[in-house]
């Protein structure tokens, strides 16, 4: 059995360490500290300036998965404006719950999570963006699908394509009135339905995301 360090419900002011001192199992659980580094001017010993993967490596040692040493961590790391490795702490710390939702049967929870980073990465930092490449995705199709079956002109002569395609996938705002009363035939019309439906999903995991609700 490897050596463990166990620093559970501790609390200390500064954070300092060699790199190769952590054992391979630590217990972090309620450790809280107030900043990294401190008392060595080394170099390899600024712990705030490390890679990102040190501190994921770091926090994976800690067993069993509890997210307070991730938000702990990603609190400091922020206060010391290291905010791109700060989210990158808490998306590790969602992947970490949604392995463990998978291991303890909880495909419930699994499959939210996983929604949650396929649609805006949970939420943090640049992975948000996520959304924008579904939008634009989904927009595609829908005028694809328009474009192949012959149904992007109206009667009328007019063409529906992109802004048609993009105007059913928002659940809100209605960009022209007129779009809302194009009857389309066979597949396509059932092809929009799931359309209409993933907009819906998707504004809602955007609007959780803004109001914090996915953190």
């Amino acid at each position: 059995m490897g050596t463990r360090l166990i620093l559970r419900n501790t609390s200390v002011n500064a954070l300092q360490d060699e790199p190769p001192s952590w054992p391979s199992g630590i217990d972090l659980d309620g450790f809280t500290y107030e900043r990294l580094g401190g008392f060595s001017d080394k170099a390899d010993s600024a712990i705030a300036a490390r890679e990102t993967k040190w501190f994921v490596d770091w926090l994976r040692r800690d067993e069993p998965y509890s997210p307070q040493p991730y938000e702990q961590l990603a609190t400091v790391l922020h206060r010391m404006g290291h905010g791109t490795e700060a989210n990158a702490v808490l998306f590790e710390s969602r992947e970490r719950s949604r392995d463990q939702a998978w291991k303890e049967g909880r495909y419930g929870a699994w499959l939210g999570l996983s929604l949650l980073k396929l649609t805006i990465g949970y939420g943090y930092g640049q992975r948000y963006f996520r959304s924008l490449y579904w939008i634009l995705g989904l927009v595609g199709l829908g005028t694809i699908v328009l474009r192949a079956t012959g149904q992007d002109r109206q009667p009328d002569g007019s063409r529906i394509g992109v802004w048609y395609s993009f105007d059913m996938l928002l659940p809100i705002v209605k960009l022209n009135e007129q779009h809302y009363k194009i009857e389309l035939r066979r597949w396509v019309r059932y092809y929009f339905y799931f359309h209409k439906l993933m907009g819906y999903v998707l504004g809602s995991f955007i609007v959780a995301g803004l109001s914090g609700l996915t953190k």
